[in-house]
Order: structure tokens, then sequence, then C-alpha cells
């Protein structure tokens, strides 16, 4: 691996794992402030919905098609025509932001009375009043996200993964200072505030060359067709976040508190996926797309390789971890934690609840952490339509497995069935990859896949039978680190994952 790969790693894990435990922070605020029920399950439900849409938008879709057409323009055209082709991508994405949030402000009850079907009429006009403060931030985020982009394409990954810091500490203060009617409307507040600020931030640092308005007009039906390899990706996208309200509407049924106990976990499930999968992805992404718009095909197989197995290494014992140990992950995160600063944030029975709900999510971490980086080499490779075949056929299987799971293990079958769809996902791109000839997996490499996940689980085991679990994470990763990757870590020189 490259030493400034090596470099731009490291800022990334380290960025994003200090945002990622704000995020946390935020989160511990308001489960503090709103507890466990209606006007959590209020709160949560505002804020998926706006999250949803700045998702399927935002980072998600465009950075899948404009970090490969971008690099594309530049190897063809010169790095002025590549500047003047992301402006017009800057402004396409500004408008059809507000274009959005218009109709969404439009059709806001049908909407909320189709997807909550089963909240109470109350809830549901809080959720709508708290919409309302929520909303604007999905123009905001999605035209910060597009100078995100940017800002990863000029190989500056600080501000990219750290700018979520300012969207938490946002709600976080709203939250503590409680200026509106209740603390519900003040955290969404908070939410909008957050949103302008990475926003301002994000526009302010991005160094935006002002482009030419003959280059941009030149260069706007080359950001027009973009939306030919767009629309496979915001299908596949959207089809992955209905999997998410598809979650919220079973959520809906279950008695109060439930959503908000699915949500509270999946946030802590998102420490340790950010820090693996977004950190990972923001460095890996860019740098695969620029080696396919070169044609450089062996350092594309390599750094699929190596990539892979980094995932692979760094998440499969987290899961481990998190899957036979969350009853005491949420017990320090939500009682001990807090005690220790004389706050009380949730009850005993709600910490439970919130354990049993990451016990089911937590084998996804694995799962998680791999198909984005699958997905985002299809991409890479200019190849759209296959990701978004899976994820519609996916969306069957979700609804099935909630539908199965949830009558019998209610929220921890909410959060089972994730995985579940998540191991699927996963199968289904390897096989696409290898059938597609993206990346050969040699019987070598499945071989060494094989190999990493033996150790995994006889290391955590042992650790389990003589040690400590806690240490376990820590003893697996310099043992296979040492093991598996140490021929991939001199600067400056090849992998030969795939060629052995």
């Amino acid at each position: 691996m490259k030493t400034k790969t090596r470099l731009n790693l490291v800022v990334s894990v380290f960025t994003t794992l200090g945002s990622r435990l704000i995020g946390f922070l935020r989160s511990l605020v308001e489960l503090t402030v709103l507890g466990l029920g209606p006007a959590a399950d209020a709160y949560q439900a505002a804020f998926r919905l706006a999250n949803f849409f700045r998702e399927l938008f935002g980072e998600g879709a465009l950075a899948s098609v404009l970090t490969p057409g971008y690099e594309k323009l530049k190897a063809s055209h010169g790095s002025e025509a590549a500047k003047d082709f992301f402006a017009c991508c800057l402004a396409g994405t500004l408008g059809i932001s507000l274009l959005l949030l218009l109709l969404l402000f439009w059709q806001i009850d049908p909407i909320l009375n189709f997807w909550l079907k089963d909240f109470s009429s109350d809830n549901r006009d809080l959720t709508k009043e708290l919409s309302h403060y929520m909303l604007p931030y999905l123009a905001l985020i999605a035209t910060g996200s597009v100078l995100m982009i940017w800002q990863q394409l000029q190989g500056r990954f600080f501000l990219s993964s750290a700018h979520p810091i300012l969207f938490s500490l946002a709600i976080i203060v709203m939250g503590l200072l409680n200026p509106m009617e209740s603390a519900a409307h003040s955290l969404s507040v908070g939410v909008l505030l957050g949103g302008l600020f990475q926003c301002l931030m994000l526009l302010l640092s991005s160094r935006f060359p002002l482009p030419s308005y003959s280059g941009m007009k030149k260069y706007s039906w080359d950001a027009l067709s973009l939306l030919i390899p767009l629309l496979p990706v915001l299908l596949a996208l959207g089809v992955a976040r209905l999997g998410k309200l598809i979650e919220m509407q079973f959520a809906s049924g279950l008695a109060s508190g439930g959503l908000a106990s699915l949500t509270y976990a999946s946030v802590i499930l998102h420490v340790p996926l950010g820090l693996i999968s977004v950190a990972f992805g923001n460095v890996l992404f860019p740098l695969l797309s620029r080696q396919h718009a070169t044609a450089d095909s062996q350092e594309f197989k390599d750094t699929f390789g190596l990539g892979f197995l980094l995932l692979l290494c760094t998440a499969l014992p987290v899961a481990l971890l998190f899957t036979f140990e969350s009853q005491n992950i949420a017990w320090i995160l939500f009682i001990g934690v807090p005690s220790l600063f004389g706050v009380n944030v949730a009850t005993p029975e709600s910490v439970a609840r919130i354990g049993e709900c990451l016990c089911g999510y937590s084998p996804s971490i694995l799962f998680l952490c791999l198909s984005p980086f699958l997905i985002r080499s299809f991409h890479a490779s200019r190849d759209t339509k296959t990701p978004a075949i899976i994820s519609m056929l996916l969306l069957l299987l979700n609804y099935l497995f909630n539908a199965l799971l949830t009558p019998i293990l209610q929220h921890t079958g909410i959060a089972l069935a994730q995985s579940l769809v998540a191991l699927i996902q996963v199968l289904a791109l390897i096989f696409s990859i290898y059938w597609y000839k993206i990346y050969a997996f040699s019987k070598p490499f499945l071989f060494q896949i094989m190999r990493i996940f033996c150790l995994g689980l006889f290391l955590y085991a042992f650790c389990e039978l003589f040690l400590h679990a806690v240490l376990y994470p820590l003893i697996y990763l310099m043992l296979v680190y040492r093991l598996e990757l140490a021929p991939y870590a001199k600067p400056d020189q090849p992998s030969s994952a795939n060629s052995r």
C-alpha cells in the first residue's frame, strides 16, 4: 500500500471515529431529554424521513457516479474541464433537492398516513410538526455532500470526515438548552441548524474554483448524462432505504418505545460502521475510480483485494464482540458511563431492550462494512445496474423476514432480519463480482478468507474462556495483521492477493 494512501486512511479513520463518538453523545442527550416514549418515536420517525431522502439524493447516490465521471473526464479532457463538469453537478444537486423539498412539504400528510399507519393520530401530528423543522436539512446536506465529494477528490479527508461533528454539536446544544416548547421541537431545530453549519463549513473550506459560464454550458450535457448511471443507483439506494421504512412500519406496531430502542441500538452500531466502512470507503473509492479511469487494471485489482481483506479483518472481531457482548455494551453506554457524571439516562428495562436490539443488529456489522465496498467496486467499474437488481430482490426478502420474525421476536426480530438480508446481499455481490470478472476470487484468496474467519472464532473462544472478551479485538487485530496482511504493508509495493 502506498504511503499517501495509508496516511489518508489514518486521517479518515480517526476523524470518523471522533465524529461517531460525538454522534453517540448526541444520542445520549436525545435519550436523556426524550426518554423512550411517544415523543421519542415521533422525533426518530421525523428524523428518519429527512435522513431517508438525504441519503437517497445526497452523498450516497451522487458519489457513486460523480466520482468515476469526474475522474474519467479529468483523464480525457484535463482538470479545468472536470472542474466545470463538477460545478454543473453541484448546481443540479441544489436544484433537485429544492424541488424535492417542496414536494415533501406538499405531500407530507399522505406520506405519514401511509408510512406510520400504526401511530396514534396525536403522534402522527407531532411527527408532521417536527418534520417541518427537519426537512430543510435535506437541501442543505445534499449540497454539502457534493462539496464533501469535491474535498475527497482533492485528497482532503479531514473535513470531509469530521463535518458531522458540527451537526451533532448543534443538536446537543439545542437539546440541553431546550429553548422551544418541548425537547422534541428543540432537537428538531438542532437538526436544521446542524445541517446549515455543515454546509457552510464545507463550502468555506472547499476552495472550489469559480467556474466559467461557457465551461459549465459546454459540459452541462456531460452532467446530464450522469442521470443514466444515476437512475439505477437511486433505485438501489431507494430500495435499501425502503427496507429501513419497512422496519419502521413493523416497529410502529410494537409497544411504545420499540422504535426508539431500535434507533438507539442502530446508533451504537453506526460507531464501528462509521469507523470501518465509511472511513475506508472515503479513501478507497476515489482510488478505485481513478485506477479504472486510467485503465490500470492490475492496480485496480490489487486495491480491491487489499481493501476487501482490510475490511474483513477489521470488521469481523467487532461483529463477534458486539453480538456476544451486546447487553454489557448497552449497559456500559447507557447506565455505566452516564452514572459517572451523575446522570440517569435510561431505566434498566429500557437498556435491556436496547441490548436485545443490538444483539440482533450486530452480526450485520461485518456484512454492512463489506457491502458498500463491493457496491462501489461496481460503480468504479461504471456498472450501476447489477447492485440495483440485487437490491430490488433483497427488498422482498426484507419484508418476508420482518413478517416472519417480528411476531415471534418483536424488536429483536426486526434487527435480526437486517442481519440476514445483509448476509445475503454480500454473498450475491461477491458472486456477481466473480461472474462479471471484476475480480477473480482465486483459491489462495478464498483460503485466506477462511483462515481469517477461523482465527477470529478461535481467538474469541480463547479470550472468553481464559482471558477477557474485551481483549479479543486487540489480540485478534495484532495477530491477523501480522500473519495475513504483513505482505501488503510495504509502502509503494503492489499487493499480490489475487496473483498468488
